[in-house]
């Protein structure tokens, strides 16, 4: 109808894709660098995968912490258990 925005893939621009995969890349860089992973790993053992405490540990939003744990689940099966 007119006037009406339509939403779906084929209205996507590149532009806006190339947006959202600088936006994940730099989410996933400041996850990395907030949460280095050696020091993420012990916690996340340390602390039973607990989101809430993850967080309050590392000063980040629990959003950041699942997002760590899913870059990390990509690298590495144990953590799919």
């Amino acid at each position: 109808m007119a006037g009406e925005a339509a939403f779906g893939p084929e209205t996507i621009s590149p532009d806006v894709i190339s947006d959202n995969q600088m936006d994940n890349e730099a989410n996933d860089f400041a996850a990395a660098l907030l949460m280095p992973e050696p020091a993420f790993r012990l916690k996340l053992s340390q602390l039973s995968g607990d989101i809430v405490a993850l967080a309050e540990t590392f000063g980040v939003p629990e959003a950041a912490v699942h997002r760590r744990i899913a870059m990390l689940k990509k690298t590495d099966r144990s953590l799919n258990q």
